[in-house]
């Protein structure tokens, strides 16, 4: 037997009252659908000629504070109030097409209520191309846009109008304050598909201010081009006030990802779930790509955001990935970087899968609290993984006039038993210099699944 959808369950029941008039020709429907969340009035027209192969409809909806939130079982939703038509005409020799508008005068979501919510578009079987707008105190915007399927490319075409987007007084963050966004948006693209796709998405204007503070960025360009001659050939660029950056070469994106996985599976099988794993042996990637980012003056960016991580200088980020030859490597310099408290400068950051094993190495000068006593550190962390296993060791020093510094080392196996990941790290013999003291860590194990 069929079963009806479950949101119509939750209607309970329902109630018309109308009127049905005209003939099986020309018919016309009045009335009102009653149900336990609220009620719905109806208004529609539907006219056919003698063949029956050609049909023209009209049709409107409206409702007053519908419990919408109850009938989708989201309780982020609150009633809502609209007025809706669509107008359709099909025929034997001309397919679907019509209009629709409408305008949603209330709906609430997250204890916050939006008013004056309107579309407007026209459709037919391959295209749809319509405008939304929005003149709620909190959410000011146009959008107008085009997505057309009738080529052999399809195209997608969008102009967005952001007048003021204030985050925290329509309930969507608590981490903003006094926040009010603006800019303009356009994207146009077309291809069959992700991997074939060409053109932009432009982000201009942007005025972005939170808690007194504002970041203005004149223009941040994306662009996605794909070789005609040879569609697995891709080039994805970022260009922006604050950095530029860059994909190219022989590399599918949804796969992206999943090429870096593959060459850490290679060192740390069990680091996977087995469904993972033999996803992950069987697929087809053969990325090869080079990418870069440079950046600066992000101490811009990070100053207006809610958070306490604050950078200085010129950011670098350059690598790449080969997977038919099985080489990989990546590195990265931060000049100074700043958690709450904590400063870090001459960050150097590196990877790679030399010698067979995957390689991580990072350095960095570490100014530490004057509670502790020390005064500024070197740190140097190396990991070294292969066999499903990972090395990690970690070495201190300091130009204080006590001795403060030493190493620690952690070796962590990874296994499956019962069919579920079992981690084991072992704790090396250790030293550590405290104030002139020598301190001996002596082996330990640590087995946790």
């Amino acid at each position: 037997p069929y079963s009806l959808p479950d949101p119509v369950y939750r209607l309970g029941e329902m109630h018309y009252m109308g009127i049905v008039s005209g003939r099986l020709r020309d018919m016309n429907l009045h009335g009102n659908f009653r149900t336990a969340l609220g009620t719905l009035s109806t208004n529609g027209h539907a006219q056919t000629n003698a063949r029956f192969d050609e049909l023209a409809f009209n049709g409107a909806i409206a409702t007053k504070r519908f419990r919408l939130g109850h009938l989708l079982r989201n309780n982020d939703f609150g009633a809502i109030s609209l007025n809706m038509q669509v107008n359709g005409h099909v025929a034997k020799d001309h397919p679907l097409h019509g209009i629709f508008r409408g305008c949603i005068q209330q709906l609430t979501y997250k204890d916050y209520t939006y008013t004056d919510l309107c579309l407007d578009g026209k459709y037919d079987r391959e295209t749809i191309e319509g405008s939304f707008n929005s003149n709620d105190p909190n959410i000011q915007l146009s959008l107008s846009g085009l997505v057309d399927m009738s080529e052999t490319s399809p195209n997608i075409n969008i102009t967005l109008g952001l007048q003021h987007l204030r985050l925290d007084a329509l309930n969507l963050t608590d981490k903003l304050t006094d926040s009010d966004i603006h800019l303009t948006l356009y994207v146009n693209f077309f291809g069959t598909n992700i991997d074939h796709i060409n053109g932009y998405v432009v982000l201009d204007s942007l005025l972005f201010c939170n808690n007194g503070d504002t970041l203005q960025m004149r223009q941040l360009k994306i662009t996605a081009e794909s070789e005609t001659d040879d569609p697995t050939q891709h080039n994805l660029k970022l260009e922006s006030d604050y950095a530029v950056g860059r994909i190219a070469g022989n590399f599918s994106y949804p796969e992206l990802i999943t090429s870096v996985q593959k060459m850490v599976v290679q060192y740390i099988p069990h680091l996977f779930d087995a469904q993972m794993r033999e996803r992950l042996l069987a697929s087809k990637a053969t990325t090869k790509a080079s990418f870069y980012l440079y950046a600066h003056d992000l101490d811009k960016v990070l100053g207006v955001l809610p958070t306490n991580i604050s950078q200085s200088g010129s950011l670098t980020v350059k690598g790449m990935i080969d997977e038919p030859n099985q080489h990989m490597a990546v590195s990265g310099i931060v000049p100074e970087l700043a958690i709450g408290k904590q400063q870090l400068s001459d960050i150097i950051i590196s990877a790679d899968n030399r010698e067979n094993r995957l390689n991580l190495r990072t350095s960095a000068h570490i100014d530490l609290p004057d509670t502790i006593g020390i005064g500024d550190a070197d740190l140097l962390l190396s990991v070294m993984a292969m066999n499903d296993s990972v090395l990690l060791t970690l070495n201190l020093d300091n130009d204080a006039g006590d001795a403060y510094g030493g190493h620690v080392g952690l070796l962590t196996t990874f296994e499956e038993f019962n069919h579920k990941p079992l981690l084991t790290t072992h704790v090396l013999p250790s030293e550590l210099y405290v104030a002139n003291a020598l301190w001996f860590v002596d082996p330990a194990r640590i087995t946790y699944s």
